[in-house]
């Protein structure tokens, strides 16, 4: 009988996306089928995901939710066919924004509408007619942190379940005032964190995270450095001392990617395929980004590509601007793709809500990676670090990057401004060319 598992998350590709833990999730859903597991992903049914969702059907009602009653749908995903059951709550999920509404405000009640959602894992891994139970509840990210204590909470109630709390970035916790809220968690969990250790109050506020890490039997996060960075203050975001606590239970198993989307041989967003045995089209590639950034169309131009969210977690404010492209970082009024044209009066609000800008995003990203030369992670606070300290170690790259950053630092211009594009002699404009360089 093959082990049946029970992903949780807040989002996931393509039914609800904001950033890579969409991605992720859904990558993760399929390998784990292809390698033999039954695995099925519980999600919030927010409209879009309702609408893309294949095969729908009507499983149960789940009473006495903390957000109230809920009905439970059961379907598949598009593409990968993974098995996916849906949280219908229209009061709380039945909304434009995955997280925050129009102007950029989280919703006021997501600790109610996430900790719904684990509420509702935990009634399935207590057993609903018609759906497998779990052997092993995979929760992700701050959204699912209750979904552990939860089923600790419920063994009396036959929940048998082993729990997995995967952090995915730990500066987004969860964190809630301690008062008003009602989320079904036991006052005993509630106590000031000195005199229970199995508290999940943090600095006088509830926290997700927190009752994640705490209640799991095992904690994963996105790669072995991180699980390593996460336990100094530098990284830990105040939540080292608890980490390093349940250390003994905390690994770090890196992200991957999926072949099946990220693959050059048979993307459709870029300009011409290519593979490891036929690479000319990746030059074609980098010819036609090229062209569409207005650079120099020069093959042996050293060419860096960048994609990330406008945060300061990824370094971006050094090269924020409200008038240029959040994906591309090129002037809104002359981005080819038109990433983010409304970048300037909607720079807070939630990436996901728009289908087609997601597509267009991708296009952009797509075309920017199968062209360059070197791809420049943003973070310096998760998986990407690893793969950019490689690349920061080489020699040639380390000494290219010293030059650049002291020619930009005194506001000279560098031998390769006719190369990229840049004015001679201006500091903002390098920057916008280089922008690789600063993350």
């Amino acid at each position: 009988m093959p082990l049946n598992v029970l992903l949780v998350a807040s989002e996931v590709v393509p039914l609800a996306k904001t950033g890579g833990l969409g991605d992720i999730v859904s990558a993760y859903a399929a390998a784990l089928r292809e390698a033999g597991v039954d695995a099925t992903i519980l999600l919030p049914a927010y409209p879009n995901a309702v609408a893309q969702a294949e095969r729908l059907s009507r499983v149960g009602t789940l009473t006495g939710l903390p957000g109230g009653d809920a009905t439970l749908l059961r379907g598949r995903m598009p593409g990968t066919r993974v098995p996916v059951l849906l949280l219908c709550c229209d009061a709380l999920y039945a909304r434009t924004g995955l997280y925050q509404d129009a102007q950029g405000r989280d919703y006021a009640d997501n600790a109610i509408r996430f900790a719904t959602l684990s509420a509702a894992a935990v009634r399935i891994a207590q057993g609903v007619r018609n759906v497998k139970k779990p052997d092993i509840v995979h929760a992700h990210d701050w959204h699912t942190g209750l979904t552990p204590l939860l089923m600790k909470h419920a063994k009396h109630a036959g929940v048998h379940a082993k729990s997995v709390f995967t952090i995915h970035n730990l500066a987004f916790q969860g964190n809630y005032p301690l008062l008003g809220v009602s989320l079904s968690v036991p006052e005993k969990w509630l106590a000031h964190a000195f005199s229970d250790p199995e508290s999940i109050e943090f600095y006088g506020a509830l926290s997700l995270m927190k009752a994640g890490i705490v209640h799991a039997d095992r904690v994963t996060t996105v790669s072995e450095t991180y699980a390593r960075e996460i336990l100094t203050p530098r990284f830990g975001h105040l939540m080292e001392g608890v980490l390093r606590r349940y250390a003994d239970k905390l690994s770090g198993v890196v992200n991957g990617i999926d072949e099946n989307t990220w693959n050059p041989a048979a993307d459709p967003h870029i300009e011409r395929n290519y593979s490891f045995d036929d690479m000319r089209g990746k030059h074609l590639c980098k010819r036609a980004l090229q062209r569409k950034f207005g650079l120099s169309v020069d093959p042996f131009a050293p060419l860096m590509a960048i994609g990330s969210r406008m945060t300061a977690q990824n370094r971006s404010s050094r090269t924020w601007c409200s008038r240029r492209c959040r994906i591309c970082w090129r002037s809104i009024r002359v981005c080819s793709w038109r990433c983010s044209a409304r970048a300037k009066r909607t720079s807070r609000r939630d990436s996901g809500r728009s289908r087609r800008n997601g597509r267009i995003a991708s296009a952009c990203i797509s075309a920017m990676t199968s062209a360059a030369r070197m791809r420049c992670m943003p973070a310096r606070t998760s998986c990407c670090t690893e793969p950019l300290r490689a690349v920061r170690a080489h020699p040639d790259v380390r000494d290219a990057l010293r030059h650049a950053a002291g020619r930009l630092a005194r506001g000279r211009s560098c031998r390769h401004d006719r190369r990229c594009g840049a004015k001679r002699g201006s500091v903002r404009s390098q920057r916008a060319a280089a922008v690789g360089v600063s993350a």
